[in-house]
């Protein structure tokens, strides 16, 4: 059964993860690798450094990282988190802002820990299920499509609610665009199989 038709099934103990800011890409056998981190107090020390741990790796198909590139700009657009013609300039051309830095610390210089203990969870996503803004948080729902083994039918079902500041939810349309496009891929408008909300 084609993805489009498959009922979508909503997890409430899909995990819902924040994050502060894309780290970076990786693409391999044709699955787009999304690492992502958030910002942490380290309060065992006595000055509670902040470092930049990583809480999340995203996989997508490349079809499924271009329909999140362009659903997320449509969804930005539609809520006021972009310009009126800011997104199609920025499909136009490649970004004029360097990719986001570490989170400084307390004393001016980037904080240059980055922590990855290997234990941020490893989802993966073949499409965006829906977005949500709410004051100046968005919240990108992902699903998978599932096969039913016992009744012989597809199921959409959701697998992790993306939470981040709308304005990273940008950045992060940009930097995904410009990596898509780096690699040969054309972001391309393709019709919509998300749910605004």
């Amino acid at each position: 059964m084609p993805q489009d038709f498959a009922p979508l099934i909503d997890m409430p103990s899909a995990p819902e993860i924040f994050v502060d800011a894309t780290l970076g890409f990786a693409l391999h056998a044709g699955v787009v690798d999304m690492t992502f981190v958030t910002a942490r107090c380290d309060h065992s020390l006595p000055a509670a450094p902040v470092r930049n741990h990583v809480v999340l790796r995203l996989a997508m198909p490349i079809g499924g990282a271009q329909g999140l590139t362009v659903a997320l700009y449509d969804f930005l657009r539609q809520r006021g988190g972009l310009p009126a013609g800011e997104a199609e300039k920025q499909v136009a051309e490649p970004a004029s802002e360097p990719a986001p830095t570490l989170v400084p610390s307390g004393r001016g210089e980037p904080q240059s820990d980055l922590l990855d203990d290997g234990l941020a969870p490893h989802i993966f996503a073949d499409s965006t299920a829906g977005f949500h803004k709410r004051a100046d948080i968005t919240t990108i729902t992902f699903a998978t499509t599932r096969h039913d083994h016992i009744c012989g039918v597809a199921q959409r079902v959701v697998v992790l609610r993306l939470v981040l500041p709308a304005m990273r939810a940008r950045n992060m349309a940009q930097l995904l665009f410009d990596f898509l496009r780096s690699h040969g891929f054309d972001p391309a408008p393709r019709p919509a199989d998300t749910l605004v909300q």
